[in-house]
C-alpha cells in the first residue's frame, strides 16, 4: 500500500467523519487531565501529565470524533480522528488515525513509514458476558520501532478484562499481551496487567468521572500509577 493510496483513504474517512458529525443526532464533549499517558503498558508521555479534549458526534450506530492531548513535555501531544461503529450492544469497532505531533519530525498525513507520526489503528471491543470483555487492537500503519525500517509490523495488543460494578463505582481488572515483536515489545509478551477504579460523579448536567489506575508491564518491568479527572457534557 503506497503513501498516496493511504492518504486518499484517510481523506475519504475524514469526509465520512464530517458527514456523520453534521448529521449527528447529538454531539458530546469531554475535557480531562491525567497524571500520565500510558497505553498498553507503554508510557507515551514519559511520566508527564496530559491535558485532553474530545468532541464526538453520535448518529444511530455510528459515531465520529476528534481527540487531542497535550503533555507538559510535548512528547505525547497528539491529534486523532476516529470513527466508531456499534453493530450490536456487545460489539464496538473503531478505526482511528492517531497523529503524534512532532513524532520523528513528521507532518500530519505524512505516511513515510520510516519516520511517520501517523498510526492507523483498528480496535474491536467485545463484551463476552456482563462482566467479562475482550479487546483486540492492531496498528494497520505505524512507524516501525522494532527494526527502524519501513516494514510495517502490524503491532497487535490483545486483552481480557473483568469489570465489577458497585453503585457509582467501577472496578476493572485486565491482562494484555502482544503476540509478536512490534511497537509494544520486542517479542511476544504480557505488556499490561493491572486494575482501574472509576467513580462517576455529577454536577448539575455535567458528568465528573474520576479514576485511578495501576499498570504493571511484566516485559519492561515497569509499574505505572495514573490518576485522572474529566468533565463531560
Amino acid at each position: 500500500m503506497n503513501q498516496l493510496h493511504v492518504g486518499r483513504c484517510f481523506v475519504s474517512i475524514a469526509f465520512l467523519l464530517i458527514g456523520v458529525q453534521l448529521s449527528a443526532e447529538h454531539i458530546s464533549a469531554k475535557a480531562g487531565l491525567i497524571s500520565q499517558d500510558v497505553k498498553h503498558g507503554t508510557a507515551l508521555s514519559r511520566h508527564n501529565p496530559v491535558l485532553q479534549l474530545e468532541i464526538e458526534g453520535h448518529s444511530q450506530k455510528f459515531s465520529a470524533g476528534l481527540f487531542t492531548g497535550y503533555a507538559s513535555n510535548g512528547e505525547a501531544s497528539q491529534l486523532d480522528l476516529y470513527i466508531r461503529y456499534q453493530p450490536m450492544e456487545a460489539i464496538i469497532l473503531k478505526l482511528a488515525n492517531e497523529y503524534r505531533i512532532g513524532y520523528q519530525a513528521s507532518r500530519v498525513f505524512d505516511f513515510d513509514a520510516s519516520k511517520t507520526g501517523q498510526f492507523i489503528n483498528l480496535e474491536a471491543d467485545v463484551l463476552l458476558t456482563r462482566s467479562i470483555g475482550f479487546m483486540a487492537d492492531v496498528y494497520l500503519w505505524e512507524y516501525n520501532t522494532f527494526n527502524n525500517t519501513s516494514i510495517n509490523t502490524y503491532s497487535t495488543y490483545l486483552e481480557l478484562n473483568h469489570t465489577s460494578f458497585f453503585g457509582e463505582n467501577t472496578l476493572k481488572f485486565f491482562a494484555g499481551a502482544t503476540p509478536a515483536p512490534g511497537y509494544w515489545a520486542r517479542s511476544a509478551a504480557f505488556v499490561s496487567t493491572g486494575f482501574q477504579w472509576t467513580r462517576d460523579l455529577s454536577l448539575n448536567s455535567y458528568g465528573l468521572p474520576v479514576f485511578a489506575q495501576m499498570v504493571l508491564n511484566p516485559d519492561s518491568k515497569q509499574l505505572f500509577t495514573i490518576v485522572g479527572l474529566s468533565i463531560t457534557k
